[in-house]
Parts: structure tokens; sequence; C-alpha cells
């Protein structure tokens, strides 16, 4: 890795920087796999809303819309506040893309001390409600 590299992984960006929220993502598991988990409880893909007959509230509509983390957490305590380590019922869960997934797992690994965390997530496969279950999230990658 070159240093502009590791300066580049070495902390946040603009958008995954919790600001003054940062306390929230003690919450959240440091190994990978149960980060992931823990991420699936507080975000559904939009793709999943309809299979789901999910009643979201009104102000998830442009939820998409939240491009950094502070708003993110902001928008995700207002539906059900309380410790983002327990997962939210659809209705309550911020309505994303695969990005809002990969952002927020980012974040938190490097609060957690990991900071040269990259996380990416793909689209659902399909259009089974079951996919909400486990993560959308498929990887995440520690560079070396």
């Amino acid at each position: 890795m070159t240093p502009d590299e590791a300066r580049f992984y070495a902390g946040h960006s603009v958008e995954s920087d919790p600001a003054g929220l940062g306390e929230l993502l003690e919450a959240l598991p440091q190994d990978p796999r149960s980060l992931l988990n823990a991420v699936a409880g507080l975000i559904l893909d939009r793709a999943f809303v309809g299979p789901l007959q999910a009643a979201c509230p009104p102000e998830s509509a442009d939820d998409a819309e939240s491009r950094r983390i502070p708003a993110m957490l902001t928008r995700i305590l207002a539906r059900g506040p309380g410790s983002l380590a327990t997962a939210r019922p659809p209705e309550q869960r911020l309505i994303g893309a695969c990005r809002h997934y990969a952002l927020l797992a980012c974040s938190a690994l490097r609060h957690h001390g990991v900071p040269r965390a990259s996380a990416w997530a793909s689209p659902p496969t399909s259009s089974s409600p079951s996919l909400v279950t486990g993560p959308a999230m498929t990887s995440v990658r520690i560079v070396p």
C-alpha cells in the first residue's frame, strides 16, 4: 500500500464521518460478519418495501437521499430509538439501497479502529422477502 493509499483508508470520508454521533457506533459489533447482520437490521432495501408490504412512514420517502452517516443515524433513531445493536422491524428501518449498507458498515469499522476498511454491497438477487432477514451486504474487505 502506498503512503497515499494508507492516508486515504486511515480516516473517515466526508460521507462516513459520524461527526458528533460516533458514540452510537460503539453498540455495533466489531466482527465483520456480526456487523453485517446488525446493519441489515437497521436498513431495508427499497426493493423489499413492496414485497414485505411494509407500512413505512411518510418521512421515509426520501431516506435514500441520505448521503452521510449523521443523516442516516438521525433517521434510524427517529423511527426506533435505542441501541443500534437492536434490529428494527422493517417499518422502522432506514429505506435505502446497497450504498447505505456499505456506508454504515464502513463507518462502524473505521470507528472501531479498522482504518483500512472498505465495504460494498450488492443489490438483492430476487424479490424474495426472506432475503431481508440476512444482510444485503456481500463483502467487507480490510485492505492490507
